[in-house]
């Protein structure tokens, strides 16, 4: 309540979507007719397109996201995960709160990849206090590794169902850039997939992970069917992952340390030019590259895992590069 100084929020829902008012264009209308008529205004195509492209809630919504967010939200000490970053209302509360401590856990392993410039930067200058989970920010901010998602629920899985798993992120056919540390590259992605599906001698022992809906134009299994994969080829449990004897990424996600703790074996398929790539990203992917372990091409990565017998050999070969890029 909004006595209770000291309340502990978790904003965790994703309210961007929430409209109670038509939203009338006329102010944005206003300023890019106001800049296209200055023709010697400096930076005019950049202002225009930053006008043009800013989201309703920051300019038609801001005002009323700004009155509704006193009301739907009430203290001044916060902790909250990832979803601070999808919730407007909480962030424009935050952005007007004088005297707040806001308390935040890690997101997954896109700290350790993206560039600082980016979340890192920007949640320092928001937060108190940032609680780091993922390795490769232990010797920095002494954090604890722990696979602590996904793992303690699928202990007792043993059995390897399937040869692959591949795993889509929340891959969007249209999306305003709201993931800035990653280019949402969509027809990119599913050309990898079909090609690896296409290549792979291990097809018809392999599935594709699809991601929670959680957004709009997010695949769904009707995209997937339409592509031309089977209802039998698409899964949503997580459990998936551990009867994999092989994981696929189409993205640098948080699921790549989830799974360390059970050392599932893994490959990334991503094009490197759609990351905006920290120091450390840059060095890991490089190994990356080396160990065949990151590809650029779904037929690339098929065609190099037709000629690999055993998956559990070859990932024991990796055992010390792994060790040190995700336990030391």
């Amino acid at each position: 309540s909004q006595k209770n100084s000291n309340e502990i929020f978790y904003p965790y829902t994703n309210l961007r979507e929430i409209n109670f008012n038509k939203v009338n264009s006329n102010l944005r209308n206003t300023i890019l007719n106001k800049l296209k008529k200055k023709p010697k205004l400096k930076y005019k195509k950049k202002l225009i397109f930053l006008f043009a492209n800013c989201p309703i809630d920051y300019l038609e919504n801001f005002e009323f996201i700004k009155f509704l967010s006193k009301i739907i939200i009430a203290g001044r000490k916060f902790y909250c995960r990832v979803s601070h970053l999808d919730n407007e209302y909480f962030k424009n509360y935050l952005a007007f709160k004088k005297k707040k401590e806001l308390y935040l856990d890690q997101h997954g392993g896109n700290f350790s990849f993206a560039n600082e410039n980016l979340y890192l930067n920007y949640d320092k200058i928001i937060s108190k206090k940032i609680y780091f989970w993922d390795k490769i920010n232990n010797k920095k901010y002494k954090s604890h590794f722990k696979s602590f998602k996904l793992s303690h629920n699928f202990k007792n899985i043993s059995e390897k169902k399937y040869d692959v798993c591949y795993v889509l992120s929340y891959l969007k056919k249209y999306d305003f850039q709201n993931e800035y540390h990653e280019n949402y590259d969509y027809n990119f992605k599913i050309e990898q997939l079909k090609n690896f599906f296409k290549y792979s001698n291990r097809s018809s022992k392999s599935v594709i992970k699809l991601a929670p809906n959680r957004y709009k134009f997010q695949l769904t299994i009707s995209d997937m069917k339409k592509i031309g994969f089977k209802k039998n080829q698409i899964i949503l449990k997580n459990s998936t992952l551990f009867k994999s004897k092989l994981l696929i990424f189409e993205h640098l996600s948080s699921l790549i340390f989830e799974t360390r703790k059970e050392n599932i074996p893994f490959i990334i398929i991503l094009k490197k030019k759609n990351f905006f790539l920290s120091n450390e990203g840059k060095k890991i992917l490089k190994i990356f590259k080396k160990e065949k372990i990151l590809f650029e091409s779904g037929k690339e990565a098929a065609l190099h895992f037709n000629k690999i017998k055993s998956i559990e050999n070859w990932w024991k070969s990796k055992s010390k590069i792994m060790n040190n890029i995700f336990y030391n």
